[in-house]
């Protein structure tokens, strides 16, 4: 019986041995020399410890991923009109001020329209304040009927809108300006069947790689006024 002890204590201090050899690793020195050290055990608590916090973690991860999303939607609120299908002009210059951006890199060209809606004042007093504000939304869907989906629309005031346009130069901008000041002159229906018409005047300008959305859209408003009606 004494041989198959030592070989059994033989067998064990063997299985010892390796598993001592699994929990080492190997690190070289400065000098080139590869040597040892011990790698403790993780115990169960440890290992409860890392799981919650990597839980934790992707928790955290996703609530981050659902603020960012909350952002970008707030953003898209304050940059739509209330009323009409186009943006308000915080979110047309924010736009105006990307695309000169775009500009300034690539050298493309891009336009910039400018409409001033005349007589929105006297349908207010004469019809109220709803059938100006189906005037303003029909308004807007006719401009946009008349530009591509790429382009952009925006209500920069009261009774203004103004109009990007990509990828145009100023002539093909006045031309636009011009289409869109003989469209606009048309009657316009209410959802009531009333018909109402307005006067606009259309301004066209270049947008430059030096300029601020100020600038442009002051230009561009300047270049309506000297149109007539």
């Amino acid at each position: 019986m004494e041989p198959e002890r030592s070989h059994d204590q033989a067998l064990g201090a063997e299985r010892a041995g390796q598993g001592e050899l699994r929990r080492r690793r190997g690190r070289r020195n400065s000098d080139g020399v590869l040597r040892e050290f011990e790698s403790p055990a993780i115990s169960d608590d440890v290992r409860s410890v890392v799981f919650q916090l990597t839980r934790r973690l992707d928790e955290l991860t996703g609530e981050l991923d659902r603020t960012r999303r909350r952002v970008i939607e707030l953003e898209t609120l304050t940059d739509e009109d209330s009323l009409v299908a186009a943006l308000n002009r915080r979110g047309f210059r924010r736009e105006l001020g990307r695309i000169i951006s775009v500009i300034k890199r690539y050298q493309s060209r891009c336009g910039l329209l400018h409409v001033d809606v005349e007589g929105l004042k006297s349908i207010n007093t004469s019809y109220g304040h709803e059938v100006g504000d189906a005037v303003l939304m029909a308004l807007a869907r006719r401009i946009r009927s008349q530009v591509r989906a790429s382009d952009v629309v925006g209500r920069i005031a009261g009774d203004a809108f103004g109009v990007i346009l990509l990828s145009a130069g100023q002539k093909d901008a006045m031309s636009k300006a011009d289409l869109l000041a003989t469209d606009l002159a048309k009657p316009l229906v209410t959802e009531e069947g009333l018909s109402v018409s307005v006067s606009v005047r259309t301004g066209a300008t270049d947008i430059f790689a030096d300029d601020t959305p100020g600038a442009a859209l002051i230009r561009a408003a300047a270049a309506a006024n000297r149109m007539d009606g």
